[in-house]
């Protein structure tokens, strides 16, 4: 009963850690683009930002799209997005024994690498299609900043919370199964 409890107590905490962690991310991430929007505002008046949108208008025109909408909710969807695609992808590399094998030994910064910036791609492709944005890279430098602060955080909590495969088949009793192996077994050797 006390591991019942115990994993609960814990998931309850994980529970309010990503609460947290979300809701600070979008709040970073509004701070951060209404800084972009103010930056590009102030930018479009100088003579050099008035030469950037007449030699490259195609630029201009989507940085202006993209910092036009509603900052609130551009944050929230790409914070959304890239909390749904760490947190399942941590799961299946924790179910799988990934997240043993090659994220836990590594360092902040090597875990950003290996795995926050692959993971940023998938979280910039539907990000893409919802605000049709040219290309991917655009949608990648969108979703860099709330990808990387969810992306640790995402794979600490499946480790914490749901046991790799390896675990799973440590708990089922095989004392069974290995005794008619060693009988078998012995019946080899004694003939």
């Amino acid at each position: 009963m006390n591991k019942y409890k115990s994993y609960l107590t814990k998931l309850a905490d994980a529970l309010v850690r990503t609460l947290i962690l979300v809701v600070i991310t979008i709040i970073v991430f509004s701070i951060i683009l209404i800084l972009c929007n103010i930056m590009w505002s102030s930018y479009q008046y100088t003579h050099i930002g008035q030469k950037f949108a007449e030699f490259y208008p195609e630029r201009a025109a989507v940085i202006s799209d993209i910092l036009d909408v509603n900052i609130l909710l551009l944050a929230f969807d790409v914070t959304y997005y890239a909390f749904i695609i760490c947190i399942v992808l941590g799961a299946l590399a924790q179910l799988t024994s990934i997240t043993r094998l090659l994220y836990t030994p590594r360092g902040g910064l090597g875990r950003l690498v290996f795995f926050g910036l692959p993971i940023t791609s998938l979280v910039a492709m539907p990000l893409q299609q919802l605000y049709t944005l040219a290309s991917l890279e655009q949608a990648y430098v969108l979703a860099l900043i709330p990808t990387l602060c969810m992306v640790q955080h995402c794979f600490n909590y499946t480790y914490w919370l749901i046991p790799s495969i390896v675990d799973v088949i440590r708990l089922i009793d095989f004392k069974g199964l290995k005794s008619q192996i060693r009988g078998v077994i012995d019946r080899i050797n004694a003939s």
